[in-house]
């Protein structure tokens, strides 16, 4: 489970000196500072909240030990440990990928070598960083089953996947052709889009991450070669993408 990055601090309160820590929202928002004389003492408090935190969410705890429920019971307990928009993203790359798939099933029948053979089915449509992220989400799940009672595999058993360096690893098309065309064609069509129509489309073309695109230079960009450099590696680009830059 991922931690707080907050920090222990030193308040005065009328002229003396204590030791203060702001806990992590709760699951309606609310927000509670602790105060100790001595950090110990403090670290203490802390321990004995997070303890009574993750209790409260125990009326949550899953009837079924299906890992999907017990990826709810992550999300629950992450909010206010992580931002929401961290927590929406990973939301959603579970639901597009563990969700309904093979290993979505009893937690405590699962294997490493489920999860790694999980991972390489993967790799067609996933670049390596999906898979790495996705990797880190499934670990405090299972971090969250365990504190939760269930028997399962030690997760560090399981290993990434290993890719080529030379081995294409853009984002493959999960659209027919025509689907893809109509898209981009609204797209190009939609007024909506503004000054951000360069990123929506080609992003659309390469699978390069909206924020990884406005990092990009005119120098990254090699149409002879048909490639775009973003974050060091060399993502390839069709012959339409050419064409349209």
């Amino acid at each position: 489970m991922k931690k707080s990055n907050r920090k222990i601090r030193t308040v005065e309160i009328d002229g003396k000196t204590y030791f203060g820590y702001e806990l992590d929202k709760n699951v309606y928002g609310e927000r509670k500072r602790l105060y100790a004389d001595t950090k110990e003492e403090l670290e203490q408090k802390i321990q004995q909240a997070e303890n009574e935190r993750f209790k409260s969410l125990m009326c949550y705890l899953p009837q079924e030990p299906k890992l999907q429920d017990y990826a709810n019971l992550y999300f629950r307990n992450a909010i206010g440990v992580v931002s929401s928009a961290e927590l929406k993203s990973e939301i959603l790359l579970m639901k597009s990928t563990v969700y309904g798939s093979g290993i979505d099933r009893n937690i405590t029948e699962l294997t490493a070598d489920d999860v790694e053979k999980f991972y390489s089915t993967l790799t067609a449509k996933y670049q390596s960083d999906d898979i790495a992220r996705l990797h880190e989400i499934l670990k405090k799940v299972f971090e969250v089953a365990v504190r939760a009672g269930a028997e399962t595999f030690e997760f560090d058993e399981v290993h990434l996947p290993k890719y080529d360096k030379n081995e294409e690893q853009s984002a493959k098309y999960l659209l027919s052709e025509q689907e893809m065309k109509l898209l981009l064609n609204n797209c190009l069509t939609n007024p909506k889009y503004g000054r951000n129509i360069w990123t929506v489309v080609l992003s659309l073309y390469t699978g390069i991450y909206f924020a990884d695109i406005l990092k990009i230079r005119h120098s990254d960009i090699h149409i002879d070669d048909r490639e775009i450099i973003s974050k060091g590696n060399a993502v390839p680009m069709s012959e339409e993408c050419a064409v349209w830059l």
